[in-house]
């Protein structure tokens, strides 16, 4: 088999902690929105998160491969102080640890999302925002068998009882 391309890379560690790698200090590397930055989210977030979890009700909330995503301290201002943030790239989760230590009630972890290091549960609202994506290369009509053991894996995580079904967003 041969050197895995560019997007294969993506379901790596090592591609991560290399990408991450690269800043000299935590605040160096601007942060890497899969999708869409906060101010964007902020109608879906109304919709899904803030009206019916308001700060005040102080849920906890779950981000699956948080990579170096604004949201969790984008959250954190606006009152969510009960926050996880998982990923598998060691680098990322130091980085973020000092970019972010005075956001008390935010917990930077090391961890794999297709085995979650969080007690049952424990979790109000789960985030994936491009983690699943970032597992899936290839050919949706046939894709490699390393894509859907990750994505079951994955999948039979997040639908075991670590995470409240109705509220995976």
């Amino acid at each position: 088999m041969g050197e895995p391309s560019e997007i294969e890379k993506l379901a790596f560690a090592s591609f991560w902690d290399k990408r991450y790698d690269v800043a000299e200090t935590p605040n160096d590397q601007p942060t890497h929105e899969w999708f869409r930055g906060f101010d964007s989210l902020k109608p879906w977030l109304f919709k899904h998160l803030f009206n019916p979890r308001p700060a005040d009700l102080a849920p906890i909330i779950l981000h699956l491969g948080c990579g170096d995503s604004t949201l969790p301290h984008d959250l954190h201002a606006l009152g969510y102080t009960h926050q996880t943030c998982i990923d598998f790239s060691t680098v990322v989760i130091k980085q973020m640890k000092e970019r972010y230590a005075s956001d008390f009630g935010i917990e930077w972890k090391y961890g794999d999302v297709r085995d979650l290091p969080v007690a049952p549960c424990s979790v109000d609202v789960a985030f994936d925002k491009g983690t699943l994506d970032a597992m899936i290369y290839g050919s949706p009509w046939n894709p490699p068998e390393s894509v859907k053991d990750n994505t079951k894996r994955y999948m039979d995580e997040a639908s075991s009882e670590h995470l409240p079904q109705e509220s995976i967003l």
